[in-house]
């Protein structure tokens, strides 16, 4: 037929059918995308969006995928949007998201101290957290920089949650034993 699949006019191909009459209709097999090049594009920049913490929404990213497997645009060219827009969101960060440094990567000191303090799971904390976002850009939007990671500390367990969590229990299980053996209740 002389088409690629790299072909501008390919994924419309196969989005749409044509009835008996020659009307362009929605294709109500094709749902989206579900292999191929758009699909590799997709899952990349979806994966890359998160590591940077961009805040691009879905559909910005099946958009980008679909002019990727078009050949109107090319990986590397939504790849530089999402770094970009990385180091739009932190500044305080810019220099190492141009050096190749990921979000996720800079932010994980952050990340392990507040899923060590509040009893969470590291992987389930994101880049969009309130707690993770002060501590990467400070509280001072006149000035982004990094909170110090004792003030970051600090300033989890004042979030609500800390009551409830282990660290708190450890915390509070210190203190009395202290107050015990004070008053000499405790060896």
């Amino acid at each position: 037929m002389g088409l690629t699949p790299t072909a501008a006019g390919t994924m419309e191909l196969f989005k749409t059918g044509i009835t008996e009459k020659g009307n362009v209709v929605p294709n109500p097999y094709i749902a989206g995308i579900t292999g191929g090049t758009a699909s590799t594009a997709r899952q990349n920049l979806a994966t890359m969006n998160a590591e940077y913490g961009a805040g691009f929404n879905n559909d910005w990213v099946t958009n980008a995928a679909e002019s990727v497997a078009t050949g109107a645009t090319t990986e590397q060219y939504w790849s530089d949007q999402v770094k970009a827009q990385a180091a739009g969101a932190f500044p305080a960060w810019a220099e190492q998201i141009k050096a190749g440094q990921t979000m996720k990567q800079i932010a994980s000191p952050y990340i392990n101290t507040y899923a060590n303090i509040l009893g969470i799971d590291p992987a389930a904390i994101t880049l969009n957290d309130n707690l993770i976002k002060q501590g990467l850009q400070g509280t001072d939007p006149a000035k982004p920089g990094a909170m110090p990671l004792w003030q970051f500390e600090k300033q989890v367990r004042q979030d609500p949650r800390w009551a409830t969590s282990k660290d708190a229990m450890d915390s509070l299980n210190a203190t009395g034993a202290t107050i015990l053996r004070q008053w000499g209740l405790m060896s």
